[in-house]
């Protein structure tokens, strides 16, 4: 303590102690801060993405047309659906085999897989 200004001063060293300069600094804290935003958008898009839900949707549309198609002996025809989905349904008559296939593809995007189902019935 300084006896004549009454005022305590402290200094401390370590021997060794090397830090990082401000922009070392903040260059780590933007490359920190831009990993961190690529990985929410990524994470976030995946988590958003409907394309399994479609996808579900057009195999058991593709289900159920084909289980009608068998009942009711039904024709090639084209049709589309409420949820966005076009479906093509062909029937092919061979000697003695009966050929149903459907095709959904989505309306809303094109780069969209299709489903395609094929059951082959014996009368």
């Amino acid at each position: 303590m300084d006896v004549k200004t009454g005022s305590a001063k402290t200094v401390c060293f370590v021997e060794g102690e090397e830090g990082f300069t401000l922009i070392e600094s903040v260059v780590a804290m933007a490359l920190f801060t831009g990993v961190v935003l690529l990985l929410i958008t990524v994470v976030s898009s995946f988590m958003l993405d409907e394309f399994p839900v479609r996808t579900r949707r057009a195999e058991e549309l593709a289900q159920a047309e084909i289980a009608e198609m068998q009942e009711q002996q039904a024709t090639s025809a084209s049709s589309f659906d409420t949820l966005g989905f076009h479906i093509d349904r062909s029937v092919i008559y061979l000697s003695g085999v009966t050929e149903f296939q459907v095709t959904v593809r989505s309306l809303r995007d094109q780069n969209d897989r299709q489903v395609s189902l094929v059951a082959i019935c014996q009368p």
